[in-house]
């Protein structure tokens, strides 16, 4: 069934005296419940693609839905609300509180939720109840990032989007936030449980990257290039994320 809809959605930009089409034109559907991979180069159109549908930016023509509600005609107040309740941001980095203890961050969260997941079953959920009252110092890069994710859950949201999680994990590892051993199961950890929300707790997740390896493991695999959609792919047997090389 389909939850997510874009239709005939164009987005431009005026820079100086050109127009730049960020996204043009752009048709596609995205199910309830599927891991969907939205995968492009740089400069394709996924970051547009993403703002779009998280409510952050506007189109200048065209349609989006999301269950049965038109995004795109959406008051400002109406979008505020959207983005607190319906959407889970992940790989916006972490901003977690430095004082506050992993189950606090996610916590005061979840206290801003009308309808929430508690912050012991978000942890829970991504694996990290038993690291709950360790701060964020004590924390390795990929426990930061599934903090991360717990805050995003405990919304009990309709819509989970993520960014670009191979740029993220970059970031991480320039800062040294993790040992050396981890980094090689760094990036698969995160996607694991990404996958997971999906496959076993019925979250609608959108993944974009530019990396192709995650690609065998979305139900749909939608690419961008040049802000257009080049092909969809329903994949009946999508692998498990354990197999993915990352």
């Amino acid at each position: 069934m389909s939850f997510i809809r874009f239709q005939n959605v164009t987005r431009e930009y005026n820079v100086g005296s050109n127009v730049i089409k960020a996204l043009n034109n752009v048709n596609l559907e995205i199910r309830q419940g599927d891991f969907t991979v939205i995968l492009g180069p740089s400069g394709s159109g996924k970051s547009t693609f993403l703002n779009l549908l998280g409510g952050m930016d506007y189109v200048t023509r065209g349609e989006i839905y999301v269950g049965e509600n038109n995004i795109s005609k959406f008051t400002n107040k109406e979008r505020t609300l959207y983005r607190r309740k319906d959407i889970g941001f992940v790989f916006q980095f972490y901003n977690l509180i430095p004082t506050l203890t992993a189950y606090e961050n996610v916590d005061m969260v979840s206290k801003l939720s009308d309808v929430s997941i508690s912050a012991d079953e978000a942890l829970e959920m991504v694996g990290l109840k038993d690291r709950a009252e360790n701060l964020p110092s004590r924390l390795s890069g990929g426990e930061l990032q599934r903090v991360s994710i717990a805050r995003a859950l405990c919304k009990n949201p309709k819509l989970l989007l993520c960014d670009e999680p191979k740029e993220v994990l970059q970031q991480i590892k320039e800062m040294n936030l993790f040992e050396q051993e981890e980094q090689p199961l760094l990036g698969k950890k995160v996607l694991i449980t990404l996958s997971s929300m999906a496959k076993d707790y019925g979250h609608t997740v959108v993944l974009v990257t530019h990396n192709a390896a995650v690609a065998p493991a979305a139900d749909r695999l939608i690419r961008l290039r040049d802000g257009e959609v080049s092909e969809i792919m329903d994949q009946k047997n999508p692998i498990s994320m354990e197999e993915v090389f990352w």
